[in-house]
């Protein structure tokens, strides 16, 4: 198989925007649809930055009622699409683009750049604005999928164009994404294989674990091997936004390979552990909020190619479903597995304590009745390498904190339904398993019962069974995600050089300005760290020819103003 084919499902990026971060008003937000990996960018003609097809994205459209770009392209909801391999550059005459725009990009481009990520990351974010612009949204959410796992991560991590901190970015998620990169163009083995393919591309160097470690979120812990993921998220470009990731973990087909070689759950062509933050910093986080995890058993293919017993992301309702929810939701569901206590250890005297691999299926009653869903929203099993593992002996009680579902809900959902099972692992060579005692009776299944958990009444259910019981814990957070309204912004000057800007807010807010010069250069200029609902910033005037006022509230939810000219000096602004 061509490598080509490990990011054949494309890079989707969805922007939506309720007042900049909120998706509570589904009317305010576009959606992006960015394609993914599709050969080495030197090899495609053509103008970057245009919109292109959405067909991919029609289910989510069905699910959401998103009008295409074709369709409306004035919508505030709309769903676009961005090119971003090709040689030519918008031309400032006839595009969206103006000369810095277009000396930026060409300077990234072949022969003056080796192009890849920070050139497709920096034409994306422009495009990200554009659609923003034209569309009057305030804000936006970025979704990767496959190789635009890379891209994205890059613009956020990275702040590419100001995406971030003008607050343009309100939810990432990706699908089956490369976010830190793949294993398989990290590791030596695979090298000659890559090689041997033509796949030896600047792609490909962009997604080793050395690139994306020296080039994206600086200050990663050291790794614990050297293969490891760059899997932290150190950059302040994470903010304001919310991450969520979903992976596949289907590898029975063409994952064989992968399977053998890495002992990693993977979809055939990306593993899970390059498919996720494992953690944010707890300053650059949102809100303090940890990426979401789904994990859907599902292959990095689409359906007509895959065996009857398979299917590929693409047509995964389940995902579909958790995606769609993501873009609208605001109710956080956590299910942690908090204790468990071990009745048998199903070991011979030798072999030390038992190991007990917790699955968990969950499903959603309100998207099946609502949208036909049958997949759950989350599928992690000992097959798929996904479950958590924890030993015990024999009548030992154990504090633990697993958690096994982790995702948002629609404000409808009165509760889910928990297909909860034990297994004791006897033979496993997945590298976060690796139990190695009997090779004839890998696992025995200790109990498994379905449950359902309350998001009223949420708590600790008891699951109870000859072999284990254990407590499982539901927690339902209601996030914020309103931004500030901003209200009435107005500008005079004190003095020649001097200019004041104030403006009031609906709640309680810090104070910035984004200020732009004659050619559109930027500059956020910060006013009191004191939560207020009046601003008033005096600001060095010099230079200025458009400003933003914007308002961030406890939560890190960032709002902007309108861009608005100077007064004339003498003169006041008002609105």
């Amino acid at each position: 198989m061509g490598f080509a084919r490990f990011f054949t499902l494309a890079v989707v990026l969805a922007l939506g925007v309720g007042s900049g971060f909120a998706l509570s008003s589904p009317e305010q937000t576009v959606t992006v649809y960015v394609h993914g990996y599709s050969g080495p960018g030197v090899g495609h003609t053509g103008t970057v930055g245009l919109d292109s097809s959405t067909g991919d994205m029609a289910r989510l459209t069905d699910l959401l009622g998103l009008p295409s770009y074709w369709d409306e392209p004035g919508a505030t909801d709309q769903l676009a699409a961005c090119e971003y391999l090709g040689d030519r550059v918008p031309h400032p005459d006839s595009s969206y683009y103006d000369l810095d725009d277009y000396d930026e990009v060409r300077a990234l481009m072949p022969p003056n750049s080796e192009g890849g990520v920070p050139l497709y990351a920096l034409v994306c974010a422009k495009f990200l604005r554009h659609v923003v612009e034209r569309s009057g949204a305030e804000g936006a959410n970025l979704l990767g999928a496959s190789f635009g796992g890379a891209v994205t991560r890059y613009m956020v991590a990275n702040d590419v164009d100001g995406i971030c901190s003008d607050g343009l970015v309100s939810r990432w998620c990706t699908l089956e994404g490369a976010v830190n990169g793949v294993w398989i163009a990290q590791n030596p083995l695979a090298q000659p294989i890559l090689r041997f393919l033509d796949e030896d591309s600047v792609e490909i160097k962009h997604m080793t674990y050395h690139w994306v470690r020296r080039n994206v979120d600086p200050g990663q812990p050291t790794p614990n091997h050297r293969w490891s993921p760059p899997n932290w998220g150190t950059s302040p470009g994470y903010r304001h936004t919310l991450v969520h990731h979903f992976a596949s973990t289907d590898w029975a087909l063409f994952g064989g390979l992968l399977r053998k070689l890495g002992h990693l759950p993977n979809d055939g062509e990306i593993t899970v552990g390059d498919a996720a933050l494992a953690h944010i910093l707890p300053e650059v986080a949102w809100a303090g909020q940890q990426p979401l995890m789904s994990y859907n058993y599902a292959m990095h293919l689409s359906e007509e190619r895959l065996e009857p017993d398979h299917i590929g992301l693409q047509d995964h309702d389940g995902m579909w479903a958790g995606l769609a929810t993501t873009l609208s939701g605001s109710r956080r569901v956590t299910v942690r597995l908090v204790e468990a206590t071990a009745h048998k250890s199903y070991e011979l005297p030798l072999q030390g304590k038992g190991e007990f691999v917790f699955g968990a299926e969950v499903y959603s009653p309100w998207s099946a009745v609502h949208w036909g869903t049958e997949r759950a929203l989350t599928e992690r099993r000992l097959g798929h390498g996904t479950a958590p593992m924890a030993r015990f002996a024999r009548g030992e009680t154990r504090a633990l904190d697993l958690v096994i579902f982790d995702q948002l809900v629609v404000d409808d959902e009165l509760e889910l339904e928990l297909d909860f099972s034990i297994h004791e692992l006897d033979w496993s060579d997945f590298r976060n398993y690796l139990v190695f005692e009997n090779a004839l009776q890998p696992s025995r299944r200790v109990a498994e019962d379905w449950l359902s958990l309350d998001l009223e009444n949420p708590g600790r259910v008891r699951f109870a069974s000859s072999g284990m019981d254990v407590i499982l814990e539901t927690t339902v957070l209601q996030l914020d995600m309103d931004d500030p309204r901003i209200l009435g912004p107005w500008a005079r000057w004190l003095d020649e050089e001097t200019l004041e800007v104030g403006w009031s807010t609906d709640e309680p807010a810090r104070a910035s300005l984004a200020a732009y010069d004659g050619r559109g250069r930027r500059r956020i200029l910060q006013g009191s760290a004191a939560l207020r609902t009046h601003h008033a910033m005096v600001v060095d005037g010099r230079g200025i020819r458009r400003f933003v006022v914007r308002a961030e509230d406890a939560a890190a939810n960032l709002a902007r103003g309108p861009l608005t000219g100077v007064p004339e000096p003498g003169s006041e602004l008002n609105r």
